[in-house]
């Protein structure tokens, strides 16, 4: 194989680093598929030759692909050396790639044939040349010969042609070196998230919800229970990342909606954290954990952890999704969670008679100053919720209908409280823009109660977070980061580039790092 060192010297650059993940060698197996039906000889030879040729510019990005991660992948395992030493180690590991692909794409091509009765054998393909025609596209010449028959109908042609390969556009093409920081180099995706504080203060260990559409995130990128899904956070003083601790509280790949909390550690008052989510690594498994992210969590199985008293407990078979709590008529149930003012309490109830949810009591629960009311029970010193009011006086609780789940928030700041509520067909319910629904308090203790009235409540999915006013907003960035690289590699000017490299500049430098946008 003959190869120009003055033609490949930009280009070949760009093809070591624009190069896409291919999953499969049978890129184009429909169109195999549909071409294979001409019923001739000679129309099944010609179908051979148009799909090698028109598969090719696929297989050969594969080919550089497969370079770059070979490098990756020694540098990761702390190789001593580079893979390429030199330019003609790296054009022999694309040329090779390239013909063991469209060799096991002929194969392909002979086991359909085979299905319709055909006997189709051939000699492997070989790279002749490969020159640059321009700055994006290479000519690609290639031979191989084949034998295909049928029904005492030969045809056998040796195939002497040549293919020109044109490469995506690159956004960015650096020389890139590995950080010293944790690295997620087994993920292909990921997104930049900007999360900006908007209530004048420092907030530190912020919990923030994180909402997935199909606006903002490819959900076939990702595993279909987003057990693959990862968070960093971006020290832009040492600019370096670290993996942060997340709780899925909705995942759905169908709909194509998620609701994801992550735990920020510091957000600057009236400035940006920036946040980055990684997916698409199918040998991931899920790391939500809900007891790291929150002040404090309980999905309903921790009732070795409360005070109980008579008729209440833990409910293994009912919950959203069970387990869940429950008290029935003049049962209830207390714990010490030391909760303060700045927080956020949300929890699912449902209830087929009433029930009191405690906050701010100093310990049993019962007769409490702060509770929220449900099956129109009377209660003291908060909402009648269907109007988002609150006074001092004994008013209507919230008549819930029986047996409906719903979500509950209270928000809890220096001086005022406020309750706001949904059914859970939302999977993330907001807090209202414009609520009336405020109460001056005076923390009266750390705990929080559950109790039953009458018949049975059930509650679930108790979270207490931080909580500021406003809350801080998300930006998720519309451009998919493709990292072939992994994902903390950074520019280094003071060593050669890949173009360097192959224009002589050869100092066994590692850093062969792309970065493309999707």
């Amino acid at each position: 194989m003959y190869l120009s060192q003055t033609m490949i010297t930009l280009t070949l650059l760009l093809l070591l680093t624009g190069t896409l993940v291919y999953q499969t060698i049978d890129i184009h197996r429909e169109m195999v598929l549909n071409e294979m039906k001409a019923s001739s000889v000679d129309l099944k030879s010609s179908t051979v030759e148009h799909v090698v040729n028109v598969a090719l510019p696929k297989i050969f990005n594969k080919a550089l692909n497969d370079a770059e991660l070979e490098v990756i992948e020694r540098y990761n395992n702390g190789a001593q050396n580079p893979f390429f030493n030199n330019v003609s180690d790296a054009l022999n590991f694309i040329k090779e790639r390239t013909e063991n692909l469209t060799n096991a794409y002929l194969e392909n091509i002979s086991e359909e044939y085979s299905k319709m009765g055909y006997n189709f054998e051939y000699t492997p393909i070989k790279i002749t040349n490969i020159t640059m025609v321009d700055g994006f596209t290479f000519k690609i010449n290639y031979t191989f010969s084949y034998n295909l028959s049928k029904d005492g109908v030969f045809k056998t042609k040796d195939v002497n042609s040549y293919q020109y390969c044109t490469v995506k556009t690159i956004l960015d093409a650096y020389h890139y070196v590995l950080l010293s920081g944790w690295s997620l180099k087994d993920w292909d995706y990921r997104k930049m998230i900007i999360i900006h504080e908007n209530s004048g203060k420092n907030l530190t260990d912020y919990q923030v919800l994180i909402k997935l559409n199909s606006s903002n995130f490819n959900f076939s990128k990702a595993k279909s229970d987003g057990s693959d899904i990862r968070f960093t956070y971006l020290n832009t003083t040492t600019n370096t990342e670290k993996n942060i601790s997340y709780w899925i509280e909705y995942w759905n790949s169908t709909s194509e909606n998620a609701s994801i909390w992550i735990k920020v550690p510091y957000i600057p008052a009236n400035g940006d954290a920036i946040i980055y989510i990684y997916y698409g690594n199918s040998e991931a498994t899920n790391e939500s954990n809900g007891d790291v992210v929150f002040d404090y969590f309980d999905n309903g199985s921790k009732v070795s952890t409360w005070n109980v008293n008579s008729s209440a407990g833990e409910n293994q078979s009912d919950g959203n999704p069970a387990p869940s709590y429950y008290a029935y008529a003049n049962s209830y149930m207390y714990k010490n969670v030391n909760l303060t003012t700045n927080k956020i309490i949300t929890f699912n109830v449902k209830t087929n008679g009433s029930g009191d949810f405690y906050f701010l009591c100093n310990n049993t629960g019962g007769g409490q100053k702060y509770t929220i009311g449900l099956g129109g029970n009377y209660i003291s010193g908060f909402a009648n919720t269907t109007s988002w009011t609150v006074g001092d006086t004994p008013s209507n609780g919230f008549n819930a209908m029986s047996d409906t789940w719903y979500k509950f928030g209270i928000v809890i700041n220096e001086t005022k409280a406020t309750l706001y509520y949904e059914q859970t067909t939302d999977s993330s319910p907001e807090l209202p823009a414009n609520t009336n629904g405020m109460y001056t308090i005076s923390n009266n203790g750390g705990y929080i109660g559950l109790a039953g009235h009458n018949e049975t409540t059930w509650w679930d999915n108790i979270i207490i977070r931080k909580y500021t006013n406003p809350e801080p907003t998300v930006n998720i960035s519309n451009q998919t980061l493709i990292y072939i690289s992994p994902s903390n590699f950074v520019e280094d000017s003071n060593s050669p580039s890949i173009i360097d490299m192959l224009a002589g500049k050869n100092e066994n430098t590692w850093g062969y790092g792309i970065k493309l946008v999707e």
